[in-house]
């Protein structure tokens, strides 16, 4: 082994201990972290150096060099490919949001270094000798610089016409000239979109050329160039765009003039990248912006549609027996984030993104190399799809991983109003810049996560009986249908000493197949006292009413009333002071075309706890503020309603199914205390031991409180990092003594 790569062995065993581009500080600085680990393996294997493959000596200068095929460039991260424009580009945006100085100028460094050895490459041209691959590449690493002969050959260009503008140097003219001649001899359609001679327009040639042509557009101001690569987005949108499935087939035909081929992930993503570049850089006062946005727009919402449940997208789209492919989920995660970041798209998009991008971590390797990436792919039937070689350390994946974890911080660390959606001018938000309530959350000890093999566990109450803590949940078996057997729940009662537990399991409470009305099911419970009983208000399926069940002990037998109480599903139940009883929950007016429904929450009201319950304050009760939410839990405290319920669509906080909190005085008129979500899928776990457990999303939050009112305890139902692999469980996490006010 050489100095150098000795020295750059080093470099990257103390990036990998966290010495030199730093080790997380909390649980949103993993992403970070894990954008480090790639970005640091690319710097350490971009050895900028010449190498004689046949003794294995390289070379920092080759101005003595005789001439040889086999004297060629080292690094595959070095080469004259558009690849190598991708990784540029996103190792220039991952520079930026994590402030790395050994990141910053990567592209331009690697140009020098071609520029710097340009006499010997031009004698090896001269002599007719075609560079030696490198690694197990087939392509010569430099031979597009001499001879473009297809879209797919400009590598390089954006970055040699930004260099050119900004440095003037004339050594850049003679390629810059060669690309201009290159396009400018292309064939067009009549709109000005380029295509292939003898076989058509691809869904990959708008990034061959729309950086390039806008670059070229800043540098000159030629209002032409601006035209032609508007032309490539909206002609390629116009021929292979599929408006029923939001995505775009790649090719279309010369001879048959109809599009053909599959909806293949990355040649979409290419689509998205040109796509992003264009946005970013047309004028927003342009008459065709408009038209541009909402190409883009709509082409996003048919990626997040067929996005997998796992969060990555598949190497054909449509077709879920394909491998989730690595580097269309980075271009489809950054164009998300972009998209949400810059405004182009709205806070439902959000979601998506941030499931996308914790499916591409998972393509990461411990050294920094990336997995299932998808290698070069020309045009065929299905079967030539999906039987594509899947590889490693492939050059397709390394700049869209990083465009990606880019611009998912960026997303983050973004000002809310670029990322959420504007709320309406009546409501009213208490904490703009902060919550009280997350800012409260504790660690969660290792005894206050309840699991139970062979089952799923959901909706958890607890109620102190003596020195007791009884926990009740839903239950149901691990079996095929996976989450989707919740409809087949059945409720349980646990036990513990202390309120973080550790829990045991006691019995079947409440069962399908002893009860009167819930046959189906009997779900998401809520446990309380009142006066002498004991009540557990729970859904029963079929019917999705609700209704309850009592026991003068809180170990039963619990006896069900004859028939539901309320006709709302998941709702929290409060006993007021005077012995009547206000509730809140689930409403759903009607169905939409889509097949999704107008939801909302609703309150009532009733004598008594047992019911009947009827609508407070008329039929315009749909709060708050007509958002759907759901799963909420009710305390009293403050002079206030209190309640804590899930962000179904993302309205309030951008992230689906997020923790949100409300109060209110009269039980009708909320007030969001924040935009900032309590707890959200976004947020990992942090334990008593210091370490943080993944997971993929919170629901059903519930809250203990005290005899003084102070909230203790946030319970809620958790996902696990694998659904696939592992059941959702109940977490009761500590608070510290929230108050409302405090």
């Amino acid at each position: 082994m050489n100095v150098a790569t000795s020295l750059a062995s080093m470099a990257f065993a103390a990036l990998m201990a966290g010495q030199v581009f730093g080790a997380p500080e909390s649980p949103h600085a993993a992403d970070a972290m894990i954008l480090r680990r790639v970005a640091g393996a690319v710097v350490t294997q971009t050895t900028r150096r010449m190498v004689d493959g046949r003794t294995g000596r390289t070379f920092m200068a080759s101005g003595e060099l005789e001439p040889a095929a086999e004297i060629r460039i080292e690094s595959k991260f070095n080469a004259w490919f558009y690849q190598t424009w991708l990784l540029a580009d996103g190792m220039r945006r991952t520079a930026g949001v994590l402030d790395e100085p050994a990141f910053r100028n990567y592209g331009e460094r690697n140009l020098d270094f071609i520029f710097q050895h340009m006499a010997f490459f031009e004698k090896q041209h001269a002599a007719g000798m075609r560079m030696a691959p490198v690694g197990d590449g087939q392509l010569s690493p430099i031979g597009f610089y001499f001879k473009i002969d297809a879209l797919w050959h400009t590598g390089l260009a954006p970055l040699v016409m930004e260099r050119h503008a900004e440095t003037k140097d004339p050594s850049y003219e003679p390629y810059l000239a060669r690309v201009a001649k290159f396009l400018e001899t292309r064939p067009r359609f009549e709109d000005g979109v380029f295509y292939r001679a003898g076989k058509g327009m691809m869904t990959d040639d708008p990034f061959m050329t729309v950086p390039f042509l806008l670059r070229k557009w800043q540098a000159g101001g030629d209002a032409r160039d601006l035209d032609v690569a508007i032309a490539q987005i909206l002609g390629t949108h116009e021929r292979l765009f599929d408006r029923e499935r939001g995505l775009l087939l790649h090719l279309w035909d010369l001879k048959t003039k109809q599009p053909t081929g599959v909806f293949w992930g990355r040649g979409n993503g290419w689509m998205v990248l040109a796509h992003a570049e264009l946005l970013a850089t047309m004028p927003r006062g342009h008459p065709r912006r408009a038209e541009v946005l909402a190409a883009f727009v709509r082409h996003m919402d048919g990626i997040r549609r067929c996005q997998d449940a796992a969060g990555g997208w598949h190497q054909v789209l449509d077709h879920p027996e394909s491998w989730i492919e690595t580097s269309c989920t980075g271009m489809f995660v950054y164009g998300l984030a972009r998209g949400l970041s810059e405004g182009w798209l709205d806070a439902s998009f959000a979601g998506s993104a941030r499931k996308g991008w914790e499916a591409l971590k998972t393509k990461v390797t411990a050294d920094g190399d990336l997995v299932d990436v998808c290698g070069s792919t020309d045009v065929g039937d299905l079967a030539f799809y999906l039987n594509r070689p899947r590889l490693q350390g492939d050059l397709h994946g390394f700049g869209s991983f990083l465009l990606a974890g880019a611009e998912i911080i960026r997303m983050r660390t973004a000002a809310p109003d670029r990322i959420l959606s504007k709320l309406p001018a009546d409501v009213k938000v208490t904490h703009p810049a902060g919550s009280p309530l997350k800012d409260a959350l504790l660690p969660v000890p290792e005894t206050a996560i309840f699991k139970m093999d062979g089952y799923y566990l959901w909706d958890p109450s607890v109620i102190k009986v003596g020195d007791t803590y009884h926990l009740f949940a839903s239950r149901w078996p691990v079996t095929a249908e996976r989450m989707k057997g919740w409809t087949k729940s059945h409720v349980i009662r646990a036990t513990s000493k202390s309120l973080f537990g550790p829990y045991q399991f006691q019995a079947v409470v409440l069962s399908p197949a002893t009860h009167p009305w819930a046959t189906q099911a009997v779900h998401n419970p809520k446990v309380m006292k009142t006066g002498g009983r004991f009540l557990i208000y729970h859904l029963g399926i079929p019917g999705w009413k609700t209704g309850f069940a009592y026991a003068d002990s809180i170990e039963g037998p619990w006896k069900p009333v004859p028939q539901p109480v309320l006709s709302t599903n998941n709702p929290a139940i409060l006993e007021r002071a005077d012995g009547s009883a206000y509730a809140v929950g689930k409403f759903k007016p009607k169905e939409f075309k889509d097949g999704k429904w107008d939801a909302c929450m609703q309150a009532f009201e009733a004598d008594t706890i047992d019911g009947p319950y009827k609508l407070l304050g008329g039929p315009s009760n749909r709060l708050p503020n007509d958002f759907e939410l759901e799963d909420p839990t009710l305390w009293w405290a403050g002079g206030r309603y209190n309640v804590i319920c899930t962000d179904w669509e993302a309205k309030v906080t951008g992230i689906e199914k997020a923790v949100v909190y409300y109060t209110s005085k009269n039980g009708v008129d909320y007030e969001l205390d924040s935009r900032i979500p309590v707890w959200s899928q976004d947020d990992p776990l942090p334990l008593a031991n210091g370490q943080f457990m993944k997971i993929s999303g919170v629901e059903r939050p519930q809250v203990f409180v005290d005899e003084k009112g102070a909230v203790i305890a946030l319970l809620a139902s958790v996902y696990p990092a694998d659904r696939e692999k592992d059941s959702s469980f109940i977490v009761i996490r500590p608070v510290d003594r929230f108050v409302l006010g405090n």
